[in-house]
């Protein structure tokens, strides 16, 4: 746990500004919905991610997508949800959601999820017109496309858009 050796006055609406370091480490805009809670004494400060209420789903999504032998996880802005094998996420990853399109790279544009992987699909999920999360799809084969994630990008960002 990083501190910044900062105090903040609650002011008379009970608000206390978020140092701007924590802000940008924990990737919290403007509008960034947070969890507050207690523990032991200390007030809980969060990230809170609509994705977090589909752990279960991202779990059958991943497992689902064995059958088409690839590799795959679901994340949001901060972190991986569910995973199929132990990855990494890369800063690169969050730039290619942030850009809004599905995309498939092939050779140097990879971002080395897996070692000897030929193709790497990134599927943003959208809420509110704010990207939250991912589908990271990776295959150890040269493929064209991944359109079997299609409908379940769509399945997660209808829900999360209710």
């Amino acid at each position: 746990m990083k501190s910044t050796n900062s105090t903040r006055r609650i002011d008379q609406l009970g608000r206390v500004v978020i140092p701007k370091e924590i802000r940008e480490r924990l990737n919290l805009k403007t509008g960034s919905a947070v969890k507050i809670f207690e523990q032991e004494q200390k007030i809980i400060i969060e990230n809170h991610s609509k994705l977090d209420y589909f752990l279960e789903l991202a779990k059958i999504v991943s497992k689902s997508f064995e059958k088409f032998d690839v590799e795959c996880f679901v994340c949001n802005m901060q972190k991986i949800l569910f995973q199929t094998t132990n990855f990494f996420l890369n800063k690169k990853i969050f730039n290619f959601l942030c850009e809004r399109k599905n995309q498939i790279l092939h050779g140097e544009k990879l971002l080395g999820f897996l070692k000897n992987s030929q193709t790497e699909g990134i599927f943003p999920i959208i809420s509110n017109g704010d990207v939250c999360g991912g589908i990271c799809v990776i295959s150890k084969k040269f493929v064209d496309n991944f359109d079997f994630v299609l409908p379940v990008q769509k399945l997660f960002c209808d829900y999360l858009n209710i």
